[in-house]
């Protein structure tokens, strides 16, 4: 299975664009791009060694040229930059944007070449009709294409006070998630918290309910390891509907030294070690790439404390534990509007006085 579809490094473009405010036609000008400078593959090269530990699906030797828009060290950022695409992406936009790519003065594949200085400049012009199709296809779904999402938490609590306290330090970041803070002892006390750990998911909810009712925090089981698809599918969902919704997801974990939690985005992996972990973390944002799906953890018993991992890799801690997620509609439901919304004007005004102009309602609330 390839690490990048032509697809998935497609949206990241397109997505990276939006981000910035780049026009449809700035877009597809990069879109071109890639398409001529590698036809929309990640590429690593021996050349550029570090590029080798980056996920990639072919290896080039055009001097020391890696990545999607073939962008070289030292001129192009890092290597983690140039071999990522929404990074690579945004270097590209952010010398596209030196030019007037709007103007119809030159042609779309002259602002291309303004940034990559190839020797193959007519090459852009030639492939920008493939990119304008490409980029009306994957719009065409109305689906979102790539992004990121990460809730606002305080870092500074996020490191456990105990050995053992790691179930109410993730609460703790859920409800600061919220503006809610809560010491971890007196969390500790609600749920049961001993030298032991905290026995069950579901215990943590005796702190979180209380105080985010509307969240209706709920606790599933992972009896499955590995996790079927539809358990994948389902806690991928939760995930979702979890933090578009501003909540944080708390997440037992079971790992052994063969499944150590390693970081990916140019996260640090934590610090495991001593054996098999058993765990809580807080499940704090999600990057719905489709090339790699990954999460954001708030991990307050190992540096660094926060990194990001692979969603594959996560869904394979949890089992056989559970997690703890807002059960939530997915935000981009429509929810019917109440009536008295629509009543509220006349309730207060009253029928309309003729001789004044006035409604006749509230008397305190006189000609207002």
């Amino acid at each position: 299975m390839p690490h990048y579809t032509p697809d998935a490094i497609a949206a990241g473009i397109i997505a990276e664009g939006e981000h910035r405010g780049i026009t449809e036609k700035g877009i597809c000008i990069a879109i071109s791009t890639g398409l001529v400078e590698t036809n929309l593959v990640m590429y690593a090269n021996h050349a550029d060694p570090e590029s080798l530990t980056y996920p990639h699906d072919a290896i080039g030797s055009d001097a020391n040229s890696v990545g999607v828009f073939q962008q070289r060290d030292p001129w192009w950022g890092t290597c983690h930059d140039r071999m990522h695409v929404e990074p690579s992406a945004g270097m590209f936009y952010a010398e596209l944007v030196k030019h007037d790519y709007n103007s119809d003065t030159h042609s779309p594949g002259y602002y291309a070449q303004q940034v990559q200085q190839s020797a193959y400049p007519d090459r852009y012009d030639a492939a920008y009709p493939e990119a304008c199709a490409i980029y009306d296809r994957l719009k065409g779904t109305g689906e979102p294409l790539v992004g990121e999402k990460v809730l606002d938490y305080d870092h500074s609590i996020v490191p456990q006070e105990t050995g053992y306290f790691c179930g109410p330090a993730s609460a703790q970041v859920c409800l600061d998630i919220r503006g809610i803070f809560v010491d971890e002892a007196t969390l500790a006390a609600e749920m049961g918290t001993d030298e032991g750990g905290t026995d069950y998911v579901a215990l943590i909810e005796r702190s979180l309910d209380p105080r985010l009712p509307e969240a209706n925090y709920s606790s599933v089981d992972a009896p499955h390891d590995p996790p079927t698809a539809d358990e994948k599918d389902r806690l991928w969902d939760g995930i979702l509907r979890s933090i578009n919704a501003g909540y944080g997801i708390v997440m037992n974990w079971v790992a052994p030294p063969s499944n150590y939690p390693i970081g990916i985005k140019g996260s640090q992996s934590p610090s495991y070690g001593g054996g098999t972990i058993y765990h809580y973390v807080t499940c704090a944002g999600y990057d719905d790439n489709p090339a790699q799906r990954a999460v954001w953890i708030a991990d307050s018993g190992f540096q660094p404390f926060g990194y990001w991992m692979s969603f594959d890799q996560c869904a394979t801690l949890i089992p056989p534990k559970a997690a703890c997620y807002a059960n939530l509609p997915h935000p981009t439901a429509e929810v019917p509007v109440p009536e008295y919304t629509t009543l509220s004007y006349e309730q207060l005004c009253g029928p309309i006085d003729p001789a004044t102009g006035y409604g006749t309602g509230w008397a305190q609330l006189g000609q207002n």
